[in-house]
């Protein structure tokens, strides 16, 4: 069985504010410098989600409505893959189309 290592390493300034964010995969040869992440952790004993929220301090606001926006809309397709449900794919869709529009990055 192939086993693979995701590594993301996080540089903080003075504050324990992250100045530089960089991901590694164990079949990249370099890292790859990000300026946000979003981590959802499913924990089956608590039923709950452990979740991890971080991006550097010149992560630009619109970058970050982008980025919500493009992580709502990424939910659509694990709808549609894990739950077969295209009613709530649907919603989610609709759903992140009005924020986008909200947010003044999408007419």
């Amino acid at each position: 069985m192939k086993k693979s290592q995701i590594t993301i390493n996080v540089s903080l300034n003075e504050n324990n504010i992250p100045d530089k964010i960089s991901v590694l995969s164990s079949d990249d040869k370099s890292p790859k410098d990000i300026k946000s992440f979003m981590l959802s952790l499913w924990d089956p004993q608590q039923k709950e989600t452990l979740k991890i929220d971080l991006w550097t301090k010149d992560m630009l606001l619109d970058e970050m409505k982008f980025f919500i926006c493009q992580t709502i809309s990424s939910m659509k397709q694990v709808a549609l893959k894990s739950l077969d449900d295209e009613e709530v794919a649907k919603k989610i869709d609709d759903f992140s189309f009005e924020l986008a529009k909200d947010l003044g990055i999408k007419k």
